[in-house]
């Protein structure tokens, strides 16, 4: 009788153990969606042109994006160009980068809705977003990145990118870079720091 009193027991134990165990590792998975994406001191090229000067996503690294990073580069590239295109006769502006990171069309409610739930508290960051641009590739002004790259340290996200612009209008073409700082947690993400390079102005030649 005793015997079987302490075979309840055990299975009984073995039951929560294994329960907790499945407990652990689901919060664990939950935690690694937030958290996985580039290591410390990892540097990752997102974009770049190729030798026909068409614009080249990282697709392997976007798999395993962290959210974080992903409002990173989400909020950069909302006011740089990057291959934007009307979608057929609609009023829909379809943006590779954005399509990259599955959000959607540019200022729609995806994009911007995901950009202020990461960013809540950066009041600077959502009233930059209050004017989302709408800048396709065949405007008559537009400025479009070059290359782009992401890395990480700490609590803090660098992106690093190269962009060159045109005004077809006024016969001028310009080419930069900046320096984007974030800092991030598991819940929210804020800007810490902007550096731009000097901005290398030219005449376009006929």
């Amino acid at each position: 009788m005793k015997k079987l009193f302490y075979l309840q027991v055990f299975l009984l134990l073995l039951s929560c153990s294994e329960n907790n165990t499945q407990s652990k590792t689901k919060r664990g998975r939950e935690t690694d969606t937030l958290n996985s994406g580039i290591t410390n001191e990892e540097k990752v090229k997102f974009l770049w042109r190729d030798s026909s000067a068409s614009l080249v996503i990282n697709q392997t690294y976007c798999k395993g994006i962290s959210e974080p990073e992903k409002a990173a580069i989400g909020y950069v590239a909302t006011f740089v160009g990057n291959d934007c295109e009307w979608e057929g006769n609609t009023e829909n502006l379809k943006c590779s980068v954005l399509r990259a990171l599955n959000l959607g069309y540019q200022c729609s409610e995806t994009h911007l809705g995901f950009l202020r739930n990461w960013f809540k508290g950066d009041t600077a960051v959502l009233k930059e977003l209050e004017n989302c641009p709408l800048s396709s590739n065949t405007a008559t002004v537009q400025e479009s990145f070059d290359e782009l790259e992401i890395s990480s340290s700490g609590n803090t996200i660098v992106v690093f990118y190269k962009a060159s612009g045109i005004n077809l209008r006024e016969g001028k073409s310009w080419s930069y870079s900046e320096k984007v700082s974030f800092e991030k947690d598991n819940e929210r993400i804020r800007l810490k720091n902007k550096e731009r390079s000097e901005v290398k102005m030219e005449q376009i030649q006929e």
